[in-house]
Order: structure tokens, then C-alpha cells, then sequence
């Protein structure tokens, strides 16, 4: 009995040696090249048998997302990528949790990676610099995007995940709240972008207005300096220069004396009228209280003192007189008279105006009378019809 059952054992190990040891010898054989079989896999020769497969696959994916999503355009074979918005409190509990870690987002990206991993999707993580509390994510395939939302969707940290220019929120989460929290905080942000904007417009009007105040006060000033130097070159051109005189009287006989009497008249007649006709200056200081009438009266005009003048100078050309009015202070003005010989004219001119408090003519200040103030001058001066 046990040397019939110690037979049978033999004949069946020699059976299992004799089956095993061909496909052994054949494994081991030299004409098998299993770099060149693995390369061959990689290069998808051996895809042409699932491609059916797979591309029914693909097109039940296309069609499912199709209906879920009416808007999809894409296609679910390429790679998808998606934005990862996480909770404002995620990572200062996930540092609080794991205070040994110093990059919160780093961590949380590589946990999610490894878990998805295991899950079989591979997914690759990226961070973005300015926005720690925000990651993108990339998945190579497309079809298994949704997975990876539902995944990413219900992780504690995750705040909201747009997709394909869509929004989802983990379970629960009031949808209709959220989006309208979103359009108030951009809301907000276009209104602080205005009043940025108002700021820097306020800025800018401002440094406009300074420095048209500074052109102005430099235009005053040099109008000053060309009337101080005309009213220097005025009164020096007056004095008498005796050096000069008494080089003429050591010459001889002035000319005068060789001249008859008749065209000694003559020439002094002529002197005269040209002395009289030498340009006069007046400085004119209007009533401050009188000023602000006449703004009032004409609220359209941006600079009151520039158009009084304005108007005073139309009134003296249609009377025959050629002034140049020149501002000197908010309410003192320069006018400069091209003949001489009309001065009187121009005095009763500024007389007449109420507007005036007093004149300076010839280093001496002169008043309005009262009789001009309550009768008229019986030579009255033409106004001209100005459009104010």
C-alpha cells in the first residue's frame, strides 16, 4: 500500500517537472526581447485592439457631460485644468493642526495628490504666488475631471472649485448665497477702483491748478518788473543831466539863441506837443466791495477784473483812446496811455467809474471829486455796446 502511493507521488512530480520545465526553458530563452515588448506597449502597437473600446468610451463620456452640462464645448479626452479656491480660515487650522509644517498650501496639495493617487487619478498641483489660499489643479484625463471635482469638493478646506467656467460648492452650501456674496465683493471692488480713480483725477486737477497759479503769479510778477523798470527809466529820463548841459554851454551859443523869435516859437510849440505825446502811466486801485458787485452782476465770468478791464478798454478805443490795462494785485491795475496828451481824458474817464477808489499819476494819488460824482462831465466819454 505505501509503495503504490509513494509510486503515484513520483509519477505526479514528474508529470508537473515535465509541464513546467518547457514554458521555464522558453521564459528564459535569449530570442525573447522584453525591453523591445515594453517599448513596443508604450508605443501603443498593442492599443489597435482597445481603441474601439476606448473610443466608445470616450463618446459615452462626451454625451454624459453633454447632458449634465448644456454648455460644455470641451472635449472630455484632453486635459483638464480647474482653480481650487480654498476656505479663508483652511490654512491657519491646517497650520494650527500641523505647526511642525511651514508651508501650509504645499502640504495640502501634495495630501490630495497622494489620496487621488491612490484612488487611481493622477492629478498634478501647481501654487500660485500671489494668492496662497488658491491652487490649480491639472488632470491628463480628461474623462475622469468630474471624479476629481467631487473629490476636491468634499475636502474640508475647500471653499469652491471652478471648471469649464462653472462653479461648485461642496454639499450643503447655500449656491444662491454664495453667488450673491460674490457680486457684492465685486461690487465693492469696481467701487474702490472708481474712487481710486476719482483720486487720481482730484490729484492730477490739482497739480493742474497749482500750476496755473504759479504761471499766473510769474506772469504778475513780470508784468511788475517791466513797469517798475518803465516807471525807473520814466523818472531818470526826467532829471536833468548837467554834465551834458554844461558841455553844451562850453560849445557856444545854444541854438535857440541863433533862432528867430518866429521859429523859436515854432520849435518850442513842437517840443511841447511831442513831450505831451509821450506814452503816461496810471495806476488805478478799484473798490474792493465795487469788484465784488460786478462778479456778482456777471457770475459767468471766470476772471471779473481781467473782463472790466476788458470792457474799460473797448469804452477809451471808441473814444479815441489807446490804453493797455496790465493786473497788478486783486484789485489794482496798470493802464498805460500811448499819447500823452489825453492823460486829462483818461483821469476823468476813471473818475466817472464807480468801480474806482483812486488813481496815482506822476508819483501823486488822486481822488474822484464829488461834483463828478453827482453831476456829469459835460464831454462824456462813447461806451461801447460789449455782450457780456
Amino acid at each position: 500500500m505505501k509503495r503504490s502511493l509513494w509510486i503515484s507521488l513520483v509519477t505526479i512530480i514528474v508529470i508537473v517537472l515535465a509541464m513546467v520545465w518547457p514554458t521555464h526553458c522558453w521564459l528564459n530563452s535569449k530570442d525573447i526581447d522584453y525591453d523591445a515588448v515594453e517599448k513596443a506597449w508604450e508605443n501603443g502597437d498593442g492599443d489597435e485592439e482597445l481603441k474601439p473600446d476606448i473610443d466608445m468610451m470616450h463618446k459615452r463620456r462626451q454625451e454624459e457631460e453633454r447632458k449634465k452640462r448644456p454648455n460644455f464645448v470641451g472635449d472630455v479626452g484632453i486635459p483638464q485644468t480647474m482653480l481650487i479656491s480654498m476656505k479663508d480660515t483652511a490654512l491657519s487650522d491646517f497650520q494650527r493642526m500641523y505647526p511642525e509644517i511651514p508651508d501650509a498650501t504645499h502640504a495640502i496639495a501634495e495630501m490630495w495628490k497622494s489620496m487621488l493617487f491612490n484612488g487611481g487619478i493622477e492629478a498634478e498641483f501647481f501654487e500660485l504666488n500671489e494668492t496662497p489660499d488658491k491652487l490649480l489643479v491639472k488632470v491628463q484625463r480628461g474623462w475622469l475631471a468630474e471624479d476629481l471635482v467631487d473629490f476636491l469638493v468634499n475636502q474640508e478646506q475647500v471653499k469652491e472649485v471652478l471648471w469649464d467656467f462653472e462653479t461648485y460648492y461642496p454639499p450643503g452650501t447655500d449656491e444662491a448665497a454664495m453667488e450673491k456674496e460674490k457680486e457684492r465683493l465685486r461690487q465693492e471692488a469696481i467701487a474702490k477702483e472708481k474712487k481710486k480713480q476719482k483720486k487720481r483725477k482730484r490729484a492730477a486737477k490739482i497739480l493742474l491748478e497749482d500750476f496755473v497759479r504759479y504761471l499766473i503769479i510769474m506772469r504778475r510778477l513780470f508784468i511788475t518788473f517791466l513797469t517798475l523798470t518803465c516807471l525807473f527809466t520814466s523818472l531818470a529820463g526826467k532829471t536833468i543831466d548837467y554834465e551834458a548841459l554844461e558841455k553844451e554851454w562850453e560849445k557856444g551859443d545854444m541854438d535857440e539863441e541863433l533862432l528867430s523869435a518866429e521859429a523859436l516859437a515854432i520849435k518850442q510849440k513842437r517840443k511841447t506837443k511831442q513831450d505831451l505825446e509821450k506814452s503816461e502811466m496810471v495806476f488805478v486801485t478799484l473798490k474792493p466791495k465795487e469788484l465784488a458787485v460786478f462778479a456778482a452782476k456777471y457770475p459767468h465770468f471766470d476772471k471779473p477784473l481781467s473782463e472790466l478791464c476788458a470792457m474799460w478798454k473797448n469804452m477809451l478805443l471808441n473814444g479815441g483812446l489807446d490804453v493797455n490795462f496790465y493786473e497788478l494785485e486783486s484789485n489794482k491795475v496798470l493802464a498805460g496811455l500811448q499819447k500823452g496828451s489825453k492823460v486829462k481824458e483818461l483821469h476823468q474817464f476813471f473818475f466817472e467809474q464807480k468801480e474806482v477808489a483812486e488813481i496815482q499819476w506822476d508819483g501823486k494819488p488822486l481822488y474822484p471829486s464829488k461834483s463828478s460824482k453827482q453831476t456829469k462831465s459835460r464831454k462824456k466819454m462813447p461806451q461801447a455796446k460789449t455782450e457780456l
